[in-house]
């Protein structure tokens, strides 16, 4: 039987590569912002629109997720969130508009927002 010690270290690594993964998709975006360019045909206009709808919705609903999370269960609302961010990745992964490509990032920062832990007492 596990000890309470580990079964805390273990949540901790899960919630922490969840960050991780969530933190450092906007590094990869800019990376890609090139390609985007090239494949997509994407103005400067729309590569804002790109990088900043996820940073708009996932700051936007930070709070509502927090007060949700409290509300209903953080457990529940971080793997609910976990799946819709996988959900907007794949989808923003296989876009192939900048239209798309927008709607999926959005998406992400919903998933973001409630998948970050947070304890607002």
């Amino acid at each position: 039987m596990a000890t309470p010690n580990a079964h805390r270290w273990a949540v901790l690594a899960v919630v922490s590569v969840a960050a991780l993964i969530i933190n450092v998709d906007n590094t990869i975006l800019n990376v890609a912002l090139p390609t985007l360019v090239r494949n997509l045909h994407a103005t400067s206009s729309a590569l804002q629109w790109i990088v900043d709808s996820y940073a708009m919705v996932f700051a936007g609903l930070l709070l509502v997720g927090g007060s949700l999370a409290d509300r209903f269960g953080r457990k529940r609302f971080f793997l609910i969130g976990l799946f819709i961010f996988a959900s907007g990745s794949i989808g923003a992964a296989l876009s192939g508009s900048v239209d798309l490509l927008i709607a999926w990032r959005a998406v992400m920062g919903l998933g973001a927002a409630f998948t970050f832990p947070r304890r607002f007492r």
